[in-house]
């Protein structure tokens, strides 16, 4: 069951814990961009790769 939090316009001072759970949430994303940026970058080239081979034999 999800944890419910208090909208962030009830909170007069950020919690400490919420703080470090939103520094991890946004670390894992970025983690997670930087891996799908490499993996359309690989299959980019990949096609890129396809496309030559196809060309050459033409």
């Amino acid at each position: 069951m999800r944890e419910q939090l208090a909208p962030l316009s009830a909170c007069t001072e950020p919690d400490p814990t919420i703080v470090q759970r939103l520094e991890r949430a946004e670390e894992a994303l970025r983690q997670r961009e930087e891996q799908l940026a490499a993996f359309i970058g690989q299959s980019a080239a990949g096609f890129g790769q396809v496309d030559s081979r196809a060309s050459s034999l033409s």
